[in-house]
């Protein structure tokens, strides 16, 4: 198997993607180890990949090691005392040392399973045993060394044998007979290596085991995924095998090597001096050795991670972190450079450690007034400490009170405080004028909205149908209301520190630990419990009330229909709570979860495992937490996807909220994003999307709309435009990026504002000396605007005109479409294209455009471009040639052809339709532009009309309708008219669908014009036009004409419009059975409609196609490179592209076959057609319809078929004395052998019989 092949393949196996275990050293380290002697007791360090914490070395394993090894991602550390450690991934138990392990004298670690050697020679294993692995053959004693390979196990014994176990699919275990004198062993994913007492190599299993001839005065070994390493005796190293990620590129002059480690994709080696070289491994930077490194006296190479054992230097360090001034709300890093190695860190704030603050930086995404202060970090190894002196100190400066806005369903008024029957948007919010500022917290409920000021004061609006905004209800519709601030039983309430808000009721949490709650009473929610008092946080469900106390424990009342308050015995240590519609959720000190209540659908089913919790979140019927490495977790009810969360939530989280159908997060940057619906019925839904620095502090979810608390802050411009100098004529554009929200752009040309220019990014298509100058741009936001400075200046020089791409030459057939274009640089150009020396009239453009080619438009082509500072020609001049004769025939494999189409044919199509038996049409088109037609097998077929008989440039067949593209642009349709796909319009439910013709097509009352190719599927029509855009009529029943099904099976788009955008930049179109394909210019591919075979789902990474074509339920691309994807259904092969197809020309997709035409006129198709015998000639085009391959060939010698029951008869010309009848049973065939047999002469025929076959057989006219 190609390596990079099984490497892309590698993450649905595994979690390391192709990551490779692998160390073989001399010295005896590593995971192909033999035992280890006396050895200095040094600390282990490593680097590369670390997504399951393989290269975060514990501290145990800092002093006191004396070998290591490193498996897929996971790593293994041995101590003087003979004991083992092992950390990193443990999905196989790999890293679970056995219990009372002791006496190990060596380690091993392979894929998934881990080896140790004990000093009596017995092995014991563990981890990963699906292949056997860590099965140590019984009564195994007398190993003297190990190696652990992906999923095998090798020992190598005191008599110089080896024993191999585990995996042996590709040989790997398949010791080699007679093989003694080993010294030392090494183990790959697939292949199996030994070194012999004489310096020689041998290897075994499948890829790297071809050892270099001659090799010899080897002293180590080792084995990577793909490739092989070997340490010869003058300190040199030879590898070979897989070289993808250039492991085996030796660096030049590498010499003084004293041990060898290969890893996954790497090679790694330690020098006499105590320094290691690394090489290969292009991601997850195992090969990036620390800076100074140096001490190193053992290595090993895991899947993408390499280990040392180092002796520690002692720690200085070398960049202090630096002081910051900050204001409240902003981020803040320090950082610290070090040397040393291996380092820990510790970071302090005013003397004290910070938990989890253990990294070379310590990062704060939102600064507090309690956060200022002095930092400083303790930089330590076995070898000493330092501490950073003097502190970094942070200053926290105050900033504008937060502001509080909303988003989302607005009906009660709960996102703007003015009731709306849209979707709303209130940013910030207004409260009878005034923009809502000072707030501290805030809370959403059913249809209500609530914020606590810094005074301590509440204001509310929304719903107060019972009175939950008020404290007083307002039975009557409208039912919103605003409070502000609320004041119950005549007193403003006061002193409050934290709100809740539920499905109609509200609860205020007060200074002295009390709390309050008002608003809607039917099941108890506000009856708050008496003498409650000692809380410190409340939530509020729909119809229930939580709080949670000072000792940790919760209370809860209102409903408990589904035991949502009823608080589970014993349950303390609490400090954080939520609250669904009929859940409820506490957060643990030790950061695990307790959930109780409603659980139909899943949402108190905490996941198992589930730790580090630092917030929650409860929506209707799902819950929601946020983890301490910024991750969120959901679980429960998913109808709207809510529980799904999204990449852009996977990472730097900072605050997490839920609603009845959504969820929310707010990260550190101040991006919002949500997830899930938030809905108005069925009319409005949407999501909330806010960019970074939009300056949101907090977010609370409610059941449709979701509220904020913003920081104020004006623009700020991170990245400025920057000075430009260019050619005239030659683009130029000036870029600003800034932070803020709600952000508009000016841009401004010396001090003046340029009109329209109110983008990021100011775009000059065509540079002048008139705009030489200065440019700066306004950046405006909700709280503010910014200018930048200085301004960015625009340089133009001049220069006369140069032409960068003449016109070409070329040779075309009569009728084949004729055009020159040239390219140049030196604005303003000017254009005049010649014919032999003379000039053409209304040739001033850079493409000239003959139209058809005919004899008269043979000749010489230049083109004379010109500007203000000189002109230039092309030389030599483009010359036109023109074959008055290259016209066809077509050849159909399923039966007769008319004779009308046995000469002067330019273009063919081929239709098929594939409900009950395969049924379809073809069409041919002539070079006096008329279209022939055959066969007429369904009564929808029933002849050319007229206006196809002349003037047509193409042709498209459907399974029952036919589409001609005319010469002035115009659209002929005629056939089936069932949905609309011939006219645009339906026939009508009670109307006879039956035959129909548009001459031309019109839609609406607009005559389709400017077409330039067409496409028919099987109830659909589609027109490419001259401005790259698309139009479709027809059938829409799965979205194969606007993109979207919107309920009816017959509409029009003009144009085609996916998404909010219209379809632009389009070059080529085809449509198969309920869908469509797209080209674009820059060889990419859309598609839209039916999806039921994947027809629709573009490859990842297509790129370069010049052609598509489209079957029933199958879509195929022709790339620039000459090869052939394809994609969909292959039911029976037809997307299973033939190994080495190169060379293709042209593609076609029917029902049952894909076809290719290669560049010397072969025809290529798979799968086999089934029944008989086909014939095949040298072909210029092709067209797939059912079961058929049509033909168009350049006038060759013909090649018929007589089918008899005795034998079928071949007969071609006599003379075509330069041709051959050859012979295969396959179209995929590449070597085709000579017919057998003796051909007979009869009228100036050579006739051949051909004897019965079983099996069909394919015969072909060739010329060699």
């Amino acid at each position: 198997m190609n390596p990079m092949l099984l490497r892309r393949f590698l993450p649905k196996l595994s979690p390391f993607a192709g990551r490779w275990a692998g160390a073989g050293l001399a010295l005896g380290l590593g995971w192909a180890a033999p035992p280890v002697n006396a050895a200095p007791a040094d600390a282990v360090g490593a680097w590369g990949g670390n997504d399951f914490g393989q290269t975060k070395v514990p501290v145990a394993a800092q002093s006191g090691v004396t070998a290591i090894a490193a498996g897929g991602s996971h790593t293994v550390a041995l101590k003087s005392d003979g004991t083992v450690m092992a950390w990193g991934w443990n999905r196989d138990g790999q890293t679970n040392v056995p219990a009372g392990l002791s006496g190990v004298t060596a380690i091993a670690a392979g894929e998934l399973h881990t080896v140790a050697l004990k000093s009596d020679g017995t092995v014991v294993a563990w981890g990963g045993n699906s292949y056997g692995q860590t099965s140590v053959p019984a009564g195994l004693t007398g190993v003297t060394a190990i190696a652990a390979g992906g999923t095998h196990t090798v020992a190598l014994k005191s008599d110089g044998t080896v024993v191999a176990w585990g995996e042996n699919s590709y040989h790997q275990t398949n010791v080699p007979a007679g093989l003694s004198g080993v010294t030392a062993i090494s183990a790959g994913k697939f292949h199996t290596v030994a070194l012999k007492n004489d310096g020689k190599v041998v290897a075994w299993g499948s890829g790297p085991t071809t050892v270099p001839a001659g090799l010899s005065g080897v002293i180590a070994i080792a084995a990577g995924y793909l490739h092989t390493v070997a340490l010869k005796s003058d300190g040199t190293v030879v590898t070979w095998g897989y070289n993808g990620d250039g492991q085996t590129t030796v660096p030049a002059g590498l010499s003084g090597v004293t041990a060898i480690a290969a890893g996954g994709f790497h090679t790694v080696a330690l020098k006499s001096d105590g320094t290691v070289v690394a090489w290969g491994g292009i991601t997850w930077g195992p090969t990036t050795v620390p800076a100074g490194l140096s001490g190193v006296t053992a290595i090993a190479a895991g899947g993408d991670h390499t280990v040392v054992l180092v002796t520690p230097l002692a720690p200085a360090i070398t960049t202090p972190p630096a002081s910051w001034t900050v204001h409240l709300g902003q981020r803040m890093s320090l950082t610290v450079s070090a040397t040393g190695y291996p380092l820990n860190y510790q970071w302090r704030h005013d003397g004290v450690d910070l938990t989890d603050a253990t990294e070379a930086f310590y990062y704060l995404p939102f600064v507090q007034s309690k956060d200022a202060g002095r930092y400083t970090v303790v930089v330590s190894n076995p070898a000493g400490s330092v501490t950073s002196a003097p502190p970094a100190l942070l200053v926290v400066k105050p900033v504008f009170p937060d502001v509080v806005a909303a988003w989302g369903a607005n009906v009660q008024g709960q996102v703007s405080g003015t009731p709306t029957l849209d979707l709303a948007s209130a940013i910030p919010v207004a409260l009878a004028g005034e923009v809502l500022s000072g707030a501290s917290a805030i809370a959403a409920g059913g249809a209500h909205t609530v914020a606590l000021k810094s005074d301590g004061t509440v204001v509310a609006w929304g719903d107060n149908h019972y009175g939950q905004v008020s404290g007083t209800p307002n039975p009557r519709s409208p039912y919103s209301a605003i409070a502000s601030p609320i004041a119950l039983g005549g007193q403003v309430l006061n002193g409050v520190t934290a709100v809740a808000a539920g499905g109609s009721h509200t609860v205020a949490l007060k200074s002295d630990g009390t709390v309050m709650a008002w608003g809607w009473n039917l099941e108890g929610q506000t009856n708050v419990p008496a003498g409650l008092s000692g809380v410190t946080a409340v939530a509020a469900g729909k119809y229930h009330t939580v709080a949670l106390k000072s000792d940790g424990t919760v209370i809860a009342w209102g409903w408990n229909l589904e035991g949502q308050t009823s608080v589970p015995a014993g349950l303390s240590g609490v400090t954080a709570i939520a609250a669904g519609e009929g859940h409820t959720v506490a957060l643990k000190g030790d950061g695990t979860m307790v959930a109780w209540g409603r659980n139909f659908e899943g949402q108190t089913s905490v996941p198992a495992g589930l730790s580090g919790v630092t917030a929650i979140a409860a929506g209707e019927f799902h819950t929601v937490a946020l983890k301490n490495d910024g991750t969120v977790v959901a679980w429960g009810l998913n109808n709207n996807d809510q529980t799904n969360v999204p990449v852009s939530a996977q990472s730097d989280v900072a605050a997490i909220a839920a609603g009845s159908g959504y969820t929310v997060a707010l990260k550190t940057d101040g991006t919002v994003i949500s997830w899930g619906r938030i809905s108005l019925g069925r009319i409005f839904s949407g999501q909330l999307a806010l960019p970074a620095g939009s300056g949101v502090t907090a977010i609370a979810g409610g059941d449709n709309h979701i509220a904020m608390l913003m920081a104020p802050r004006a623009p700020t411009i991170t990245s400025p435009p920057v000075n430009q100098t260019v050619n005239v004529g030659q683009s130029a554009s000036f870029t600003v990026e800034a932070t803020g929200y709600l952000l508009s752009y000016q841009w401004r040309f010396n001090g003046v504002g340029l009109p329209g220019a109110i983008g990021a990014t100011l775009y000059l298509p065509y540079a002048r000396t008139n705009q030489v100058g200065g440019y700066t741009v306004v950046v405006s936001g909700l709280f503010g605007s910014v200018t930048s400075a200085p301004p960015a200046l625009l340089t133009v020089t001049e220069f006369p005109p140069t032409i960068t791409s003449p016109p070409v030459s070329q040779t075309l057939n009569a009728w084949q479409s004729a055009s020159f274009t040239v390219e140049a640089t030196g604005y303003p150009l000017a254009y005049q294209w010649r014919f032999n020396g003379v000039d053409l009239p209304d040739a001033t453009e850079p493409t000239l455009n003959l139209g058809y080619a005919q004899t008269n438009h043979a000749g010489e082509y230049t083109v004379v471009v010109s500007n203000p500072v000189g002109s230039v020609t092309n030389e030599p001049p483009a010359v036109l040639r023109v074959d008055p004769d290259a016209i066809g025939t077509v050849v159909d494999l399923r039966g007769a052809v008319p004779a009308a189409a046995q000469s002067g044919v330019i273009e063919i199509s081929a239709g098929w339709s594939v409900n009950w038996v395969c049924r379809g049409h073809s069409l041919a088109l002539k070079n006096d532009g008329s279209v022939v037609e055959w066969p007429d097998s369904s009564p929808d077929q029933t002849g050319v009309p007229v206006a196809a008989q002349s003037g047509v440039t193409a042709v498209a067949a459907g399974p029952f309708h036919s589409v001609a593209l005319k010469n002035d642009g115009s659209v002929v349709a005629w056939g089936n008219n069932t949905s609309g796909q011939v006219t645009g319009t339906y026939p009508g439910d009670n109307g006879d669908p039956g035959y129909a013709l548009a001459s031309p097509v019109t839609l609406g009352d607009e005559v389709v014009r400017g077409v330039t190719a067409i496409a028919a599927g099987q109830n659909h029509t589609v027109a490419l036009k001259s401005d790259g855009t698309v139009v479709a009529w027809g059938d829409n029943g799965l979205g194969q004409v606007t993109g979207v099904f919107l309920g009816d099976t017959y509409v029009v788009a003009n144009p085609v419009t996916l998404g909010s955008e219209v379809l632009r930049e389009v070059r080529a179109v085809a449509a198969g059975y309920g869908y469509t394909l797209a080209l674009k210019q820059d060889g990419t591919v859309v598609a839209w409609g039916n999806n039921d075979n994947g027809q629709t789902d573009i490859p990842e990474d297509l790129r370069g196609v010049t052609a598509i074509a489209a079957g029933p339920n199958r879509a195929v691309a022709l790339k620039s490179d000459g090869t052939v994807v394809a994609w969909g259904n292959n039911d029976n092969g037809q997307t299973d592209i033939p190994e080495d197809l190169r060379g293709v020309t042209a593609i076609a997709a029917g029902p049952y076959q894909t076809v290719a035409l290669k560049a010397d006129g072969s025809v290529l198709a798979w799968p086999d057609q089934e029944g008989g015998v086909s014939v095949l000639s040298g072909a210029t085009a092709i067209a797939a319809g059912c079961g058929t391959v049509a033909i168009l060939g350049t006038a060759p010698p013909y090649l018929r078929l007589l089918a008899r029951p005795a034998g079928a008869l071949l007969s071609w010309p006599a003379s075509a004395t330069d041709y051959v009848v050859q012979v295969t049973d396959s179209l995929n065939a590449v070597n085709w052998q000579p017919a057998s047999g003796t051909p007979t002469q009869a009228g100036g025929l050579n006739i051949l019989a051909v004897n019965p076959s079983s099996a069909p057989q394919y015969y072909r006219l060739f010329k060699p």
